[in-house]
C-alpha cells in the first residue's frame, strides 16, 4: 500500500498480514527508501491515516484496536478499544472519525482520546465504506439529490463509494467508487459540479494536493465482489488530473 502526503515527503507502507507488522518508509528525492518506523497490531492493519505534518500515524485493523503513533517512538501514544473491526478512518486534527463493522461511527478528540467524543450509528443501509472529515465541523449523511435515491432504489446494481476527498480551498468534495467513476460535488447547493467518464475499473483512493490544483486517483480491484472476482491481470494505476476552477468551485447561491 503506498501512502503519500502533500508535504514534499512520500511514504510507502508495506502491510504483512502474516506477521502483522506494518513498515513505513520514506522515499527520498533520489528514489532511495529510508526505514522510518514499524507499527504492530494483533491482527492485520486495514488502514492508516496521517497527521497533516506527516509526523503522526493513526492505524486500525481487524483486532478492534485503534492506535495513535508518533513515528519517533516504537510504542503507540494511545491505544483505543473499538467496538468492532476498523474499516475506515479519517483525521483532521484534533478530530478523528472511525467507522467500524456493524455500522458504528466513533468520533475522537485527539487532545483527549481516552474516551470517544461522540458515538453514532450510521443511518445508511449498508456497511460504512469511507468517512471523511471537513474543517467546518458539520456532520451530515444524505443523498445529494432526491433523484439519486430513487435511482438507487430501482436498480439492481449498487456500487460502493470507496473515497471522499475535500478540496482544500473551496470545500467542495469528490466521490469515487467501485463503478470506476469520480464526481465533484458542491455540498452547500447539493449539486454535482462535474461528472467524469467511467473507467470500468474501481477507483480505490483519491486525494487533492495542497492547493487543490491536482486531483490524484488510483485504479485497481477494491475487493467489493470478493476474491473470486479478482483479476490477476488488472493493473494498479495512479493518475493525476489537473483540476479546473469551474469544476471544483462552488455554485453561486440563488437569492
Amino acid at each position: 500500500m503506498a501512502i503519500s502526503s502533500w508535504d514534499n515527503k512520500y511514504y510507502i507502507q508495506t502491510i504483512n498480514s502474516i506477521n502483522i507488522n506494518t513498515r513505513i518508509y520514506e522515499v527520498q528525492q533520489n528514489g532511495q527508501t529510508v526505514p522510518k518506523a514499524m507499527i504492530t497490531h494483533e491482527g492485520p492493519a486495514l488502514l492508516c491515516s496521517w497527521s497533516k505534518d506527516g509526523s503522526k500515524c493513526f492505524s486500525g485493523g481487524v483486532d478492534k484496536i485503534g492506535k495513535y503513533w508518533d513515528l519517533r517512538s516504537q510504542k503507540p501514544v494511545h491505544t483505543l478499544n473499538l467496538p468492532e473491526r476498523c474499516y475506515t478512518m479519517d483525521v483532521l486534527f484534533p478530530l478523528m472519525v472511525v467507522g467500524t463493522a456493524e455500522k458504528h461511527i466513533h468520533v475522537y478528540n485527539l487532545q483527549n482520546p481516552s474516551v470517544p467524543f461522540k458515538q453514532l450509528q450510521s443511518p445508511l443501509k449498508w456497511q460504512t465504506r469511507v468517512v471523511s472529515c471537513f474543517s467546518q465541523g458539520r456532520v451530515g449523511i444524505q443523498y445529494i439529490e432526491d433523484k439519486d435515491q430513487s435511482v438507487i432504489e430501482k436498480t439492481q446494481m449498487v456500487y460502493a463509494i470507496n473515497a471522499i476527498s475535500f478540496h482544500p480551498i473551496y470545500g467542495t468534495f469528490s466521490t469515487a467508487g467501485s463503478d470506476g467513476s469520480f464526481n465533484f460535488w458542491d455540498k452547500d447547493s447539493k449539486q454535482r459540479l462535474k461528472q467524469f467518464p467511467n473507467f470500468n475499473i474501481p477507483i480505490t483512493a483519491t486525494s487533492f494536493n495542497k492547493n487543490g490544483s491536482i486531483f490524484a486517483y488510483a485504479l485497481g480491484y477494491d475487493w467489493s465482489k470478493g476474491h473470486e472476482h479478482n483479476n490477476q491481470n488488472m493493473k494498479t494505476q495512479v493518475f493525476l488530473h489537473a483540476t479546473k476552477d469551474e469544476d471544483v468551485k462552488p455554485k453561486n447561491k440563488k437569492r
